[in-house]
């Protein structure tokens, strides 16, 4: 938000308010939090407490409601099934589903859902939103010059995280859950 803001001609001055403050704050508690760990082994200070981040992988209202109304028709369509077969009616056809929406970007949405599950696609979400968010991070550092020592606690760990994220969705350490 402050980053697009800061590129028009007329920024919006309401986001350096403290009410602005609180929006941005609180719309990236919804994605993820940063809260103090385990303490990191550091020879020189014999540890320091460490930051931990914690993503906050929520399916979309839209999403539950869905996957409530196709268990209902699933459902519906078992007991007449079922009705069927102790009728010895015979005539019973295959269940299918339409789906309408509004346009691509929801049909997206909702095919990555039915075919890879709630979980799996929230983490890839969040995958993608690391993947935005660190590519910005790394040509800043580029164009700075600048090493990874540069970036702030919460960036390196954002960057942590896409690789613990890359790992469990795609092999080499699947044990690393998203369980909530």
């Amino acid at each position: 938000i402050k980053a697009i803001s800061a590129s028009s001609r007329t920024p919006s001055m309401w986001l350096m308010t403290p009410q602005g403050e609180n929006v941005y704050r609180l719309a990236k508690e919804r994605v993820y939090r940063v809260i103090n760990g385990r303490k990191r082994i550091d020879s020189e200070n014999g540890g320091v407490p460490g930051k931990r981040l914690i993503p906050v992988l929520e399916e979309t209202p839209k999403e539950k409601l869905l996957q409530q109304v196709l268990t209902e028709v699933e459902n519906r369509w078992h007991a007449k099934r079922s009705q069927c077969d102790e009728n010895n009616t015979g005539s019973f056809n295959s269940g299918n589903v339409l789906l309408m929406v509004k346009d691509e970007s929801t049909l997206e949405s909702i095919r990555s859902f039915l075919s890879n599950g709630g979980k799996r696609t929230m983490v890839l979400r969040w995958l993608r939103y690391l993947e935005q968010v660190n590519d910005k991070s790394r040509s800043m550092l580029r164009s700075l010059g600048k090493g990874p020592d540069a970036i702030s606690e919460e960036q390196r760990l954002l960057m942590e995280e896409e690789g613990r994220v890359r790992n469990y969705l795609f092999g080499v350490n699947s044990a690393y859950g998203y369980e909530q």
